[in-house]
């Protein structure tokens, strides 16, 4: 009888296991935008901080797979304008009453070591006319130009542009030009807002007339949180309207528009994506805009140019924002919190139609993994790396290689199933990819602060099982920095709490060696057959056999292209013996059409077409 139980018992654990398993089902991405996006920017470095203890870390942020760079410079106005161009004989700081023509009033030598540690690093700069709210060396007397330094101040940074974008001779050092940091509020600009968009706009109309070729925008509008909520009505989003609302009368239109967010839920990141777009557009929530229906911002890219997991929280909008408590705040920037929520924020940014992101920021101005939190030495800050003397990476720089690591493979987005329902459903974030070659991979995060989350994924129809797939998986916690692979052999995928996880799966080859007694003596391609092949075939299967053989060792590639020329999948792309092959083509996931298949094999290249109907 006790064995019994004990059977029951096992058998009852495991149906309640079972039952907790989400499937998620991926599929084929029909829409027009089917790309990720490269959203591997930071804000400031790779140099540190002034009086910092930490090194350069172009080494790190090139190990990550960070692309671009925003100058920001930690508060001390190295790469800035207020450092830049400043007047040598004035009392307040800044100072741009003087002549913009006059050498003597630039100041280059901290401008250009920046500068080129960015350049020198391959990393393209985002590059920021604008400023720090303050300098940690100086402090700031006024936020922005007065209104008689506006014409000197925007002379000068038509010189910095251009001297910036022609560096050292280049035709064009960066794409983006961003004007301003952020907007609105006293903290930049302390004049009232219609000064601010007069000068905006004169200043955006001077720099994109002088240098067309790039994509002027700006500033960060700051108070997203309240758009990603469907707040219409705050006064401060109300400010924001008035400066689209100016640019629109006056005809001023950016290539793209910045928005900041500081938040912890990464639902939030994808609304304020999703409602930023139908600000621009006066759609939705946004109908009432005077620019409605007119598509003035159509053509107006979006950019999240700042991000980073807050320490305040505020528990309904328009209440008075709370400093989370240290060790709350120190578990998102520096421990496997701040990974997988910060993953579940790419993941959402990624569902967006934003073209760029900046996380803030590269690493810390000061701190340290072995000194205790209330230590002063030990800021709690934002960076993915400390400020110690060895610049420890911190668990959300090993989740940015996790991003690199799919951005850079597979670069094409496939459709996850009810994906904004999973965050909240299940704490579970998750998004696919593919490369060319038909292999797939996906990124997973579990945000639940207590359970792990137990999974299993269909991709395109398949069971992502070890019948199909070769799997491995790269995890990123307080321990695991994903480089060590692991080996699936398992029913399902389990993910601990706030972990995040890299699956990669590897199509088992669709190709057999034929058994044969002799090897060939010559190269050959053979006709797919069935062809036509599809629905019209004999057994309606949606696949065909390609034969062909080879008569000595070489690199062998096998691909299949459109009726445009367009490669739409590559069958073998690798060294194989001497011998002969047959390879299966699945064409479910293609239109009906005609196709062509190349081999090539040394000097041997053939060609053959065949037909596919659904």
């Amino acid at each position: 009888m006790k064995a019994l139980l004990n059977i029951l018992l096992i058998l009852f654990i495991n149906s309640f296991l079972f039952a907790q398993v989400t499937t998620v089902n991926i599929t084929e991405n029909t829409t027009s935008d089917s790309l990720l996006m490269p959203l591997l920017g930071v804000i400031s470095g790779p140099v540190p901080a002034t009086n910092s203890k930490a090194p350069d870390i172009t080494d790190k942020l090139q190990n990550i797979g960070i692309t671009s760079i925003r100058n920001n410079d930690y508060y001390n106005d190295a790469l800035d304008m207020e450092g830049i161009f400043n007047c040598n004989a004035c009392s307040t700081y800044p100072c741009w009453n003087c002549d913009p023509e006059d050498e003597n009033n630039y100041h280059w030598e901290l401008s250009d070591s920046v500068f080129q540690s960015i350049i020198g690093g391959g990393f393209e700069p985002f590059f920021r006319i604008g400023g720090e709210y303050n300098n940690q060396l100086r402090n700031h007397d006024y936020k922005g130009p007065r209104a008689n330094e506006e014409d000197n101040y925007i002379r000068a940074a038509k010189k910095v542009v251009d001297r910036y974008l022609h560096w050292k001779g280049s035709k064009g050092t960066f794409e983006y030009l961003d004007l301003w940091t952020e907007y609105p509020n006293t903290t930049f600009w302390d004049r009232s807002n219609k000064a601010f968009e007069q000068f905006w706009a004169r200043l955006y109309d001077t720099l994109k007339t002088a240098f067309p070729q790039l994509k002027v925008g700006g500033p960060g509008l700051l108070f997203t949180l309240f758009i990603a909520k469907g707040v219409t009505d705050n006064h401060h989003v109300q400010e924001e309207i008035e400066f689209l609302n100016y640019l629109y009368e006056h005809n001023v239109k950016p290539d793209w528009i910045g928005w900041h967010l500081f938040h912890l839920e990464p639902a939030d990141y994808y609304k304020a994506g999703v409602n930023m777009r139908h600000l621009l557009d006066g759609t939705d929530l946004f109908s009432f805009v005077p620019w409605a229906g007119t598509g003035f911002f159509k053509n107006t890219e979006l950019i999240c140019d700042a991000y980073y997991l807050s320490k305040i929280k505020v528990d309904s909008l328009g209440g008075n924002p709370v400093v989370l408590p240290a060790k709350t705040i120190n578990k998102f920037f520096n421990r496997q919190e701040g990974s997988a929520t910060l993953s579940g924020v790419w993941m959402n940014l990624q569902m967006t139609d934003i073209k760029r992101a900046y996380y803030y920021r590269a690493n810390d101005v000061k701190s340290d993994p072995n000194l205790p939190l209330g230590n002063p030495d030990n800021m709690l800050s934002s960076g993915l790396f400390y400020g110690n003397e060895e610049a420890t990476a911190k668990p959300v720089a090993y989740a940015f290689k996790l991003f690199s690591r799919l951005y850079k493979n597979y670069p094409y987005l496939l459709t996850t199933e009810n994906f904004q329902d999973l965050g909240t459903r299940d704490s579970l974030w998750l998004l696919a990819a593919e490369d060319r070659k038909g292999n797939y991979a996906a990124l997973v995060s579990n945000v639940d602060s207590d359970n792990p989350v137990s999974f299993n994924l269909n991709i395109k129809g398949i069971p992502a099982d070890t019948s199909h797939f070769n799997i491995k998986y790269l995890v990123v916690n307080n321990d695991e920095n994903g480089d060590e692979p692991h080996s699936f052999n398992k029913n399902f995928f389990k993910l601990n709490s706030m972990n995040v996880m890299l699956i990669e799966f590897k199509k088992k080859s669709a190709v057999s060696v034929e058994n044969v007694g002799s090897l060939p003596r010559n190269f050959s391609l053979g006709q797919n057959y069935p062809n036509p092949f599809g629905k019209v075939a004999p057994s309606g299967n949606l696949s065909t056999v390609i034969k062909y053989q080879i008569p000595q060792n070489n690199f062998v590639s096998l691909t299949v292209y459109n009726i445009l020329g367009k490669q739409v999948a590559r069958l073998v792309s690798k060294n194989q013996k001497a011998g002969k092959y047959r390879v299966k083509f699945d064409g479910a996931n293609l239109p009906s059409g005609v196709y062509f298949y190349t081999l090539r094999a040394g000097d041997f290249v053939s060609t053959k077409k065949m037909l596919f109907i659904k």
